[in-house]
C-alpha cells in the first residue's frame, strides 16, 4: 500500500482473512467473482461514508463557528467583569478615603490627598493631615434667638451696612477706597 487515501485503498486488491483453524477449501480460496463482489460491496460502503461525510461537513463548520462565537462572547463577558471589578475597587477606595477624611474632620476636597490601601492606613494619614493643617469643625447650626456671627472678612464688613446704603454707588466706592488704604 503506497497511498493512504480512501480511494487508493479501495482500488488495491483485497484478500480475505481466513481463520487459521478453518480447513475448508472454500474458505481459503475465493473465486474472482466473489472477490469482485466483495470489492464492489466495500466500495459501495465507502461511497456511502463519503456521502455522509460531505453532508456533515457544513454542520461541523457551523459547530466550529458557534464555538468561536461563544468564545468571543466569553471574552467580552470576561472583559466586562474585569471592568466592573476595577470600578468597584475604585469606588470602595474613594468611599474609604471619604470616610477617613470626614472622621478626621477634614474637608471632603482633601480626601483625594489621603494615601493608603486599608481603612486604618487612610485613617492614620487623615489624622496626620488634620494635625498638620487643622481639622474643620462641623458647622453647628445657630441656636434659636441668636444671630449668627459674621466671618471677619472684607465681605463681612460690606454686608454689615444697612440695606439702603449697601447698593449706593458712592458708599460702595468709599468703602472700596477705605479697604484698599487709599485716602484723600
Amino acid at each position: 500500500m503506497s497511498d493512504d487515501t480512501p480511494t487508493a485503498l479501495l482500488e488495491e486488491p483485497v484478500t480475505p482473512e481466513v481463520a487459521p483453524n478453518d480447513t475448508s477449501a472454500e474458505a481459503t480460496e475465493l473465486s474472482p467473482e466473489q472477490l469482485k463482489a466483495a470489492l464492489a460491496a466495500a466500495r459501495k460502503e465507502a461511497a456511502g461514508y463519503r456521502v455522509k461525510a460531505k453532508e456533515l461537513e457544513p454542520l461541523a463548520a457551523k459547530a466550529r463557528e458557534l464555538e468561536d462565537a461563544s468564545k468571543s462572547d466569553l471574552e467580552k463577558l470576561t472583559e466586562r467583569e474585569a471592568l466592573a471589578a476595577k470600578r468597584a475597587d475604585s469606588a470602595e477606595g474613594e468611599l474609604m478615603r471619604l470616610r477617613a477624611a470626614l472622621a478626621a474632620g477634614l474637608d471632603v476636597e482633601l480626601a483625594d490627598r489621603l494615601r493608603g490601601s486599608t481603612a486604618e492606613e487612610l485613617a492614620e494619614d487623615a489624622k496626620a493631615l488634620a494635625d498638620r493643617f487643622g481639622s474643620k469643625a462641623p458647622d453647628a447650626p445657630p441656636s434659636p434667638g441668636r444671630k449668627p456671627r459674621a466671618a471677619l472678612t472684607d465681605q463681612a464688613a460690606v454686608s454689615a451696612d444697612t440695606p439702603d446704603t449697601a447698593n449706593d454707588p458712592s458708599s460702595i466706592a468709599a468703602k472700596a477706597m477705605r479697604l484698599s488704604g487709599f485716602s484723600f
